[in-house]
């Protein structure tokens, strides 16, 4: 039953194990560890390269502050005359335009001095500072080539300095001393100097800037957002240096406030000079009346009037009243006229009781009217005169004073019917009041009027009252909610910013070390070239230095001899029993080749077997070097049918032979072509028990394919320095396309570390053991 269920969950778990499998991904992990200089080079390159930019780049600060647009700390009349002439912050938005209006930071700058800038030279960064500086720069004047040009300032002892500016391709240099006016034709200062001006010892720079610099580095800099559903607004304003931001933006809070105030006070000091011209007016006119009714009493000797005429008076009176009311109207409503027809900049507001408090048509418009040309004057100092929103602004203004004026007109003229009317009746009244005695007439006549003037004098006191009341309770409908204070830091992080280049050098480290392995790979030990093809590997022989001819003793342990052995056991284990002819080839040159079938031959021949071993590299040939023989003739004479193999076969060693290549030939693949090489063949099998064939590079000459058809194994070398995947895609192509059956890899050259630790652990026994080799090495020729 256990025997059933490996079987069913056999196919589920190959399945998953082909879906994901660890093996495709050892590749990552060898390219990282061959590559772990990429991942500590590169993130301490990119990481110092980071902390060195970040030293060099000035950090940038943001600082914040809030301000609450309207508030409700202000006396209730005073709020019902800003709702009278249009002060309202609803239009947050033009409150925004006025923060960042041109006029008003003109006025932050004027109170800051900000038109020298100061810096500290250091050999690889300059940095500006703010405090600190052994010497203050008073400015005058200077000239402009020297705007934001910078300026060198070397303090030569406590009482003198050297100023050194190039300007015009001409440097020029000039010393000073301290606390005393100087006057040149390029500017005008004086550097006062500090207490500690004996220990200063860096080197400082100077910049020159005028106002406009400052209005529009502050501008451009300065962002205003207001919170929504709220009337407050957001500051932040971001400069090289924390302080000077805070600094910046309290004193545009300030002037901003003064700002608002300014305007509260122009409208109550309109208001209160009205009321007072009105007041006199009146003064005056009860002064007269009291005066008139002095004389009439002495004349006429009259103390009463008769009852009967309380009535019709009373009517007369009353319409008066109205006449007199309307007359005030009429008045206001000219003086209105006239404000809107030579309302200009410098006389913005209109006193508060120009607007008639029945007339809500009358009060919009001319709230709307106060409002577009606030938002002129704010544009101004934004835009030129020629911007097409400030000519829409003005168009729109003209438009509506001329409704403004229109509308005044036709009310005007309704009161002036209205008046006409109220005569009217005054009129009838008069007639009635002509049966009244004449005296009686006039004693009542003056007393209504003076009655109508005492009620309206008491009415403008009452109003210059509050008015002078009001102005006391007059403060800023804007205040500070939150100073300004440093939010944000950009740049100037050594440390952060390391981290972060470092990360990005860690990862392009490992890219890179990826992009090697992929590129320059070569296998360099066994398994991983097991792993990389379904060519069998036959085994790997250890790097030896200083390794000179075949040095083959059937009785050493070394390393070497037990690899060897392993690759002969193997090589037996693929060809069995028919294998007797064996080729050796490589794909490049150098890969060890020829060492390898010299030595693999001889180790047959030790166990006492024949061996033949036959030079076909008839291009380069190197076997005679490697074994010490002489080269006067060979197998290129054999296959010409110029010697006999009789006459051509030396001895080596005990039952080994050697069937050197001979003269280089002109034609050498021409004669691997030839009939005479089954003749070699035939002749060995007969003789032999093993033959085998050195063979150039199958990667240059095609002499190897022809004959791999011909042989029983044929052996492919591969050196770790040029064993690669381009290498055994090519190998496996041959193979195909010869159909050998009987063929395998020895990968030559693996270090010796590896190699022992492979051979340790998957050993026989012997000495290193047998098997296949996991090393890395050079070849061996």
């Amino acid at each position: 039953m256990g025997f059933e269920v490996v079987v069913m969950e056999d196919p589920k778990k190959n399945s998953e194990e082909k879906l994901v499998n660890l093996k495709d991904l050892k590749w990552i992990y060898k390219s990282l560890i061959k590559g772990w200089y990429l991942l500590i080079l590169t993130p301490l390159i990119i990481g110092l390269f980071g902390v060195f930019v970040t030293y060099k780049k000035t950090a940038i600060y943001t600082s914040q502050m809030q301000i609450l647009l309207e508030s409700n700390d202000v006396y209730d009349y005073q709020a019902s005359i800003n709702r009278s002439v249009g002060m309202q912050y609803t239009d947050i938005s033009n409150q925004i335009r006025v923060l960042k209006s041109f006029d008003l930071i003109q006025k932050v700058v004027d109170k800051l001095d900000l038109n020298v800038t100061y810096y500290i030279a250091g050999r690889i960064n300059t940095i500006e500072v703010f405090w600190g500086v052994p010497f203050k720069v008073e400015l005058k004047s200077f000239d402009p080539k020297l705007n934001n040009k910078k300026i060198e300032i070397e303090i030569i002892d406590s009482t003198q300095f050297e100023l050194k500016f190039e300007l015009e391709d001409e440097m020029i240099i000039r010393k000073h001393k301290f606390n005393e006016p100087i006057f040149t034709p390029w500017y005008a200062i004086e550097v006062k100097s500090s207490q500690i001006i004996d220990f200063a010892k860096a080197q400082y720079e100077v910049e020159f800037h005028r106002d406009d610099y400052w209005v529009n580095k502050i501008k451009s800099g300065l962002e205003v957002v207001n919170q929504e559903y709220t009337t407050i607004l957001n500051l932040k304003l971001t400069d090289e240096i924390p302080s000077r931001s805070q600094m910046i933006l309290d004193t545009l809070a300030d002037v901003y406030l003064s700002y608002t105030l300014e305007n509260q006070l122009n409208v109550n000091d309109n208001t209160l000079h009205y009321i007072n011209r009105q007041l006199g007016d009146v003064t005056y006119l009860l002064d007269s009346i009291a005066s008139e009714i002095d004389t009439l009493r002495d004349v006429k000797d009259v103390l009463d009037l008769e009852r009967e005429t309380e009535s019709v008076f009373k009517n007369l009176f009353t319409t008066k009243t109205e006449i007199i009311k309307i007359d005030k109207n009429i008045e206001s409503l000219k003086n209105l006229e006239k404000y809107v027809e030579n309302s200009t900049d410098e006389n913005l507001l209109p006193p508060a009781m120009y607007i008639l408090n029945n007339d809500l048509y009358l009060a919009k418009s001319l709230n709307n009217f106060y409002t577009d040309q606030l938002s002129k004057i704010q544009m101004r100092g934004q835009v030129t005169v020629d911007h097409m929103g400030y000519k829409d602004l003005e168009n729109k203004i003209m438009l509506q004073r001329m409704d403004l004026l229109k509308y005044i007109q036709n009310t005007l003229d309704a009161f002036v019917i209205e008046r006409q009317e109220l005569y009217r009746n005054i009129q009838t009244y008069e007639s009635e009041i002509k049966k009244i005695p004449l005296t009686a007439r006039e004693f009542k006549s003056i007393e209504r009027t003076l009655q109508v003037n005492e009620k309206l004098y008491i009415y403008l006191l009452e109003k210059r009252a509050n008015t002078v009341i009001a102005k006391s309770g007059i403060i800023p409908r804007t205040k500070v909610i939150e100073k300004a204070r440093v939010i944000g830091k950009l740049g100037g992080d050594y440390y952060q910013k390391g981290i972060y280049f470092g990360i990005i050098g860690l990862i392009i480290g490992i890219l890179l070390a990826i992009l090697r392995y992929w590129i320059f790979n070569t296998f360099e030990n066994v398994i991983d070239l097991k792993d990389a093809t379904k060519l069998p590997v036959f085994g790997s022989l250890p790097f030896e230095k200083n390794l000179e001819g075949l040095m083959v003793d059937s009785s050493s342990k070394s390393g070497l001899m037990e690899s060897l052995r392993g690759i002969r056991t193997s090589m037996s284990y693929s060809s069995g029993k028919q294998g007797k002819i064996y080729l050796v080839t490589s794909i490049h040159p150098g890969e060890g080749k020829t060492f390898v079938s010299g030595s693999i031959a001889n180790l047959y021949a030790q166990s006492g077997k024949k061996v033949l071993i036959v030079d076909f590299d008839l291009h380069k040939p190197r076997l005679h070097k490697l074994m010490t023989v002489e080269n006067l003739k060979g197998n290129s004479n054999f296959l010409s049918s110029q010697e006999d193999l009789s006459n051509l076969v030396v001895n080596f060693g005990k039952n080994i032979d050697i069937l050197t290549s001979g003269p280089v030939p002109p034609n050498p693949s021409e004669l691997v072509l030839s009939e005479r090489v089954d003749e070699l063949l035939n002749f060995g099998l007969k003789n032999y028990d093993y033959i085998f064939l050195d063979t150039p590079p199958v990667g240059l000459i095609s002499d190897a394919v022809i004959l791999m058809s011909k042989v029983d194994v044929a052996i492919f070398v591969m050196n770790t320095k040029m064993a690669n995947s381009k290498g055994l895609k090519y190998l496996e192509g041959i193979v195909n396309d010869v159909g050998v059956k009987n063929k395998g890899i020895v990968l030559n050259g693996v270090k010796v570390k590896k190699w022992r630790y492979y051979y340790g652990k998957y050993g026989y026994g012997y000495g290193y053991g047998y098997g296949y080799g996991d090393s890395y090495g050079d070849g061996k020729k």
